[in-house]
């Protein structure tokens, strides 16, 4: 995991392949699907990105648990400009959720992936519920939901409900430090300068995700990121 997530931060999609179907090879795929989807996605390599999610979905109804790697695969075809992968992708793990065990729904894991892929296929009330949902969930855990309470934000954003957007990103700046959380938040409010100071923040331990992050979309054009996200190899 570790050597893949390196090749990746680096830029080099090719060597993160290997090193997914290496570790896949020799302990199982467990989690090392998802990277292997991810490399696949960054490389445009659309059908086998779908193979790969038909063989995880297929693999979770007999062994439970989120399907990680359609969600990886999600993201980084969107960041990639496969959009209309993206949207293949989405709509094959949406139908599998319809069928899916109510357990494995309820997983808080599997929520808030159920609600991204929602978000990315462009069904926007039904993420909102989702991600309501996931939040109330994280409540009940004793946790806060950031993620799920970011898509809220843009979603908020997308619809026009930019107060319902500001009264999230008041709630974060309260009760969270600088982060980069709070740079994704300004970053959909339109503040791209201080969206950078803050991504900036926590780029040592976050940077190979920020490129596929929906919530910032907005600044993939902007200078200052686009040397933020520089592959470091």
């Amino acid at each position: 995991v570790i050597r893949a997530n390196a090749r990746h931060f680096m830029g080099d999609c090719a060597g993160e392949l290997e090193e997914a179907r290496a570790g896949i090879a020799q302990h199982g795929p467990n989690n090392l699907r998802m990277y292997e989807a991810r490399a696949l996605a960054c490389l445009g390599e659309t059908d086998a990105v779908l193979e790969v999610v038909e063989s995880e979905l297929d693999r979770k109804l007999v062994q439970p648990g989120p399907p990680r790697a359609a969600e990886m695969a999600v993201a980084e075809l969107e960041a990639h400009g496969h959009g209309g992968a993206s949207d293949r992708v989405s709509r094959r793990v949406l139908d599998w959720y319809e069928t899916a065990p109510r357990a494995m729904k309820d997983d808080r894991s599997s929520v808030y992936i159920h609600g991204r892929v929602l978000f990315f296929a462009g069904r926007l009330d039904e993420a909102r519920e989702v991600f309501q949902e996931s939040v109330a969930l994280h409540s009940r855990l004793g946790s806060s939901g950031h993620v799920a309470r970011l898509f809220l934000a843009h979603i908020a954003i997308r619809q026009g409900r930019r107060d319902d957007a500001m009264r999230l990103y008041d709630w974060f700046e309260e009760t969270n430090p600088p982060s980069i959380w709070g740079g994704q938040f300004a970053a959909m409010l339109g503040d791209n300068e201080r969206a950078v100071e803050l991504l900036s923040s926590g780029v040592g331990r976050s940077l190979g995700g920020l490129h596929q992050q929906a919530s910032l979309a907005s600044l993939r054009d902007y200078p200052p990121f686009q040397e933020l996200i520089r592959p470091i190899g």
